[in-house]
């Protein structure tokens, strides 16, 4: 075993930039001064280490007179991850309480898809990475999309939206007859529903007034589903 003098040897010195971290991610401790050996409550020999873990971290450090000296201790707390999962309802992706969203498809990260709400465009596999009150971040399991129904429509059952960009009034919207009854939504770019309507006629108006941005538009029926991309000067 290691003898200490404690009145004749200073004490080690051990710090830490951070001694709260997120599961999954390590902090660095280093020994300040110059030693010739170490050891830790680990069992590691080095200078600095990666704690994981939660618990305390100490040190005997060893000089060149072969002297000991005992470290202080620090204690490493270890945030668990942030719950993390993806509702699907159709093409509407959804994830909940967390600070903060970010969506990806198929591995690759979508510019300004930060909402917790996603309409996918597109056939694929999308997941996504949050952050929590803590700031730690975890990744959800990929859920795949598949755009059954969805796609542009023939010639028999035209949808029209204009004018789009759209600079003041209402949108109009033109359908086929197959899209009476059918219901149109409209959704701002943090995927929040800001207007509902059912279809009763071939011309209508989209009596919304929002602000200056980019919308998307859902149109519903039993048979299918449309979706297009409003701008609002």
């Amino acid at each position: 075993s290691i003898v200490v003098n404690a009145s004749t040897v200073t004490p080690a010195l051990i710090v830490t930039n951070d001694s709260l971290i997120c599961s999954g991610d390590s902090t660095q401790i280093c020994v300040t001064g110059t030693y010739t050996s170490y050891i830790w409550n680990t069992g590691q020999t080095t200078q600095c280490i990666y704690a994981k873990l939660a618990g305390n971290y100490y040190v005997a450090a060893i000089d060149s007179s072969n002297c000991t000296a005992s470290s202080n201790r620090i204690p490493v707390s270890v945030y668990p991850s942030p719950p993390v999962s993806i509702s699907v309802n159709g093409d509407t992706l959804t994830a909940y309480n967390a600070v903060t969203y970010q969506w990806y498809y198929n591995n690759t990260l979508i510019p300004n898809a930060t909402s917790n709400i996603y309409i996918a465009p597109v056939s694929g596999d999308y997941s996504i990475v949050v952050t929590d009150t803590n700031g730690c971040r975890a990744t959800s399991t990929k859920v795949s999309v598949i755009k059954t129904g969805i796609f542009t429509l023939g010639k028999e059952e035209v949808v029209k939206i204009y004018p789009n960009p759209l600079e003041s009034g209402y949108w109009n919207l033109e359908v086929g007859n197959s899209l009476i009854g059918a219901w149109v939504e409209v959704f701002d770019a943090d995927g929040r529903l800001v207007y509902k309507s059912e279809i009763g006629n071939l011309k209508s108006e989209i009596s919304l007034y929002v602000a200056s941005g980019i919308y998307m538009i859902r149109i519903s029926s039993s048979a299918k589903v449309f979706t297009h991309k409003l701008i609002k000067l």
